[in-house]
């Protein structure tokens, strides 16, 4: 069966629609500076609006957070993440954060026993970092003036496990209204092996670990005591401060569950090698797998965008038009090589 790769593409451009591009998200992880690619292990929300009710589950992982990907990242404890934020998910245009939209950052972590199945919200969250107001400019301006990027290390101390890490910016520029402040948080999935350490760390639940009241939740920006933001306090509880570990390298290298040998990514979904064919009726069957995974792909793209899709599509394509050709010469054998 011959499906048209226009058509697929219609169907996700028709779901990404009204997708508003005034507020943020965070796309992508770079681990130990290898980027893992748009959307990959990460749980990206429908669109880039803030969380604002601070009692919903929305603030673990924001919108649909609760539901886990496919895919988790394998780092070692004591690791470098960037993590980057676009105003467009996709990077079809420039921007980071919003200029007006200044404030805090934190990043959190939560050990799970499967984090491609833990829905993350609820306690067990303890904070990594966090950044506020220091040198006449907030978390989210040094973001601003690092091209979107926010570079945390993770504890060195982790026990080795799955787990889920979450970053948070907190936009203070509506903050004067009590339940004003905008929440825009991302979720992580990551496979941490560790280097002998033990750590536990006092854990917060989220939603829970910061209040409406709180000084630097309900604040005003536009005209902060003494007028300045020197004094501003970092909701949520302090970062953890790691301890002492067994060695400076991982003493378990802890690889990601399943097979993905893809010849293809798209964030979270993996193009596999089609069927080998003896026949033109079997060339076409392993055709109609290749576009049927295409129509997956483009189905379940997140908002960081379909490029693998895009590219899938080609190979697609150079099967269909070998097919049509084995039925000029009457007779077709092989396998679909990448």
């Amino acid at each position: 069966m011959w499906f048209s790769k226009n058509l697929l593409l219609g169907v996700y451009l028709a779901a990404s629609s009204g997708l508003v591009s005034a507020h943020s998200m965070v796309t992508n992880m770079i681990i130990n500076g290898v980027d893992q690619g748009p959307g990959k292990c990460m749980r990206i929300p429908p669109n880039t609006d803030p969380v604002i009710d601070m009692r919903s589950n929305d603030m673990s992982c924001n919108v649909n957070g609760e539901i886990p990907v496919a895919r988790a990242c394998p780092v070692a404890a004591g690791s470098e993440i960037t993590f980057v934020w676009r105003t467009w998910p996709d990077a079809s245009q420039p921007g980071s954060l919003n200029p007006g939209h200044q404030g805090p950052c934190a990043v959190y972590m939560k050990a799970v026993s499967d984090v491609t199945k833990s829905p993350g919200y609820g306690g067990g969250w303890f904070k990594i970092w966090h950044d506020g107001y220091r040198d006449g400019k907030f978390c989210a301006q040094r973001i601003i003036e690092n091209n979107g990027r926010m570079t945390v290390k993770i504890p060195s101390d982790l026990k080795g496990g799955d787990y889920l890490i979450r970053v948070e910016q907190l936009a203070l520029h509506q903050a004067q209204k009590l339940g004003g402040a905008q929440w825009y948080v991302g979720c992580g999935q990551l496979i941490v092996s560790s280097t002998g350490g033990s750590a536990s760390p006092s854990w917060v639940s989220i939603p829970g670990h910061s209040r409406s009241s709180d000084p630097g939740v309900h604040y005003q920006y536009f005209s902060p005591p003494n007028g300045s933001h020197n004094g501003y306090v970092i909701p949520g509880p302090p970062p953890y401060q790691q301890g002492k570990t067994v060695s400076d390298r991982p003493i378990e290298d802890r690889k990601e569950r399943g097979n993905w040998n893809c010849l293809v990514e798209n964030a979270n979904w993996c193009a596999r090698a089609v069927p080998g064919f003896k026949s033109i009726a079997e060339c076409w069957s392993a055709s109609a797998n290749g576009f049927s995974q295409l129509r997956t792909c483009y189905n379940t793209a997140p908002r960081t965008g379909h490029k693998g899709c895009d590219m899938w599509g080609k190979i697609c394509t150079s099967y269909h038009d070998h097919c049509r050709s084995c039925e000029g010469k009457g007779s077709c054998s092989g396998t679909f090589t990448n």
